[in-house]
């Protein structure tokens, strides 16, 4: 009986180390994936509020885009406006019917055009 109880205890014993060897190695191998679970819910988390953010900015670019195009639009409507009163206001008068002189055509071009380049200076009224 001794020889079966060495037998049955060898086996026993076997088994129990068996089984502590898994607990080990399983219990390391779920430490390793849950810790690279955590980090990949983390990175989706950081990427999300990544995406988050840039489709915000999108949205806010394209909501200025818009208001600025609706103030360029807004303004050459104001201009032909301008416009078309000047005209109609100057079609009967008697003055603008006369031809201007080609000295001073020449000089309010000149003005007008360097009147964009200059800048007043600060407290001084621009000429």
């Amino acid at each position: 009986m001794s020889r079966f109880v060495v037998l049955f205890s060898g086996a026993a014993l076997a088994l129990l180390a068996a089984a502590l060897f898994a607990i080990v190695y399983y219990s390391g191998q779920y430490a390793r994936e849950k810790n690279r679970a955590d980090n990949a819910e983390r990175l989706a988390s950081s990427a999300a509020a990544v995406v988050t953010h840039l489709q915000r900015t999108v949205a806010l670019i394209n909501t200025v885009t818009e208001a600025n195009q609706h103030a360029k639009n807004q303004i050459t409507l104001d201009v032909q406006n301008a416009a078309r009163d000047v005209h109609s206001a100057m079609a009967n008068d008697e003055c603008a019917q006369r031809a201007i002189p080609a000295d001073a055509d020449s000089r309010l071009r000149h003005y007008a055009t360097h009147l964009g380049t200059r800048t007043a200076a600060p407290g001084k009224p621009d000429r």
